[in-house]
């Protein structure tokens, strides 16, 4: 895992940082404004992920602790966050934490960024109402009226922005992270190139070499490494866990063509249909041999799966492909330099 930020994640958490200083300015006045902070929160650790989203509000809370009008209502400045809605900016943290994990360890599906927002959100909650009861009131309001007054307002406008918070980061998924020519490599610009070997003959079956460079150069040779699985226990590739195959091809982007999995990561699928020797196979047969692709961290992973077996085979950091995903990843401009 990288410890350093990259300049694309650097302008990501500015650009981030940004967008809640905006939201923070849509407000409608109340004894806690309702902002549209929140749904900034949301969106950006669904995006960015756990350290992204941290950096966004971090950075947030600090431009307003030194004055900076970025709070509700253009205020800033340690009164604003010792005041009685500072519990909830603090408790953005808390929000973007359990947003960006979540996000990172269990996906990026609908179902899962709103149950992941709606539990940021409740700690938001708790964060803000603890803060109003205890370091502003002091103890003189009743946790009832307390809960009146800075809770139940705001559930229906926070439900409302967690759905379209959700709905933008999945939209946004295939726009930020994964557009066609960019995969999500090392920083190091190390590219892929996989090369077509002589064809031996009609009856030798024959492998394209995957080689990765580096300013036209050969950084390093692949270390294959192959993991059985049974189709009942699920699976794990490129660092990620999967339930079942069709976790890897839950949605198609439309702009590239390509799939993504639940975690929203570029997936590059082959199939061919099984042979089929007479016409009751083509009318009958529909069993399909299955690669799926994933580029992450400067390797190559795949997953294959036949019908007709139980086992999922994933190969980690590939050596080489065959020359049916040779063809196809040609044809969809997959990698980034194929030779023949």
């Amino acid at each position: 895992m990288k410890n350093r930020l990259d300049i694309r994640e650097i302008t990501y958490i500015a650009l981030g940082t940004a967008l809640i200083c905006v939201c923070a300015w849509l407000s409608i006045p109340l004894s806690v404004p309702v902002t549209m902070q929140s749904f900034a929160v949301c969106l950006l650790a669904a995006l960015l992920g756990l350290r992204g989203g941290m950096w966004c509000v971090l950075l947030y809370i600090l431009l307003g602790a030194v004055g900076l009008p970025v709070f509700s209502l253009f205020r800033g400045g340690m009164g604003v966050l010792l005041g009685a809605g500072g519990g909830y900016i603090f408790g953005f943290l808390l929000t973007a934490a359990v947003v960006g994990h979540r996000v990172e360890k269990h996906g990026r599906t609908m179902r899962s960024l709103i149950l992941s927002m709606a539990l940021g959100i409740i700690l938001c909650y708790v964060s803000g109402t603890l803060w109003y009861a205890l370091v502003y009131t002091q103890g003189e309001r009743g946790m009832g009226m307390i809960l009146a007054l800075c809770v139940l307002p705001y559930i229906v406008p926070d439900g409302i922005k967690i759905f379209l918070a959700a709905m933008l980061a999945k939209r946004l998924y295939p726009v930020l992270n994964f557009r066609r020519g960019d995969k999500m490599l090392e920083k190091s610009d190390i590219l892929l190139q996989i090369t077509a070997q002589k064809d031996p003959g009609p009856y030798v079956s024959f492998t394209n070499i995957v080689t990765w460079l580096e300013n036209g150069k050969a950084a390093r040779q692949p270390q294959e490494s192959v993991h059985e699985f049974t189709v009942d226990s699920g699976f794990e590739a490129a660092g990620k866990k999967y339930k079942d195959i069709s976790q890897l091809s839950s949605e198609k982007c439309e702009k590239d063509g390509f799939y993504r999995d639940i975690y929203g990561r570029q997936v590059f699928e082959v199939t061919e249909r099984f042979p089929c020797f007479d016409s009751y196979d083509y009318l009958n047969e529909d069993r399909y041999y299955r690669w799926f692709y994933i580029q992450e961290d400067g390797k190559l992973c795949c997953v294959y799966h036949a019908d007709s077996r139980r086992e999922i085979k994933v190969t980690e950091d590939m050596g080489k492909v065959n020359n049916r995903s040779f063809r196809a990843m040609k044809e969809a401009d997959y990698c980034i330099c194929i030779e023949e």
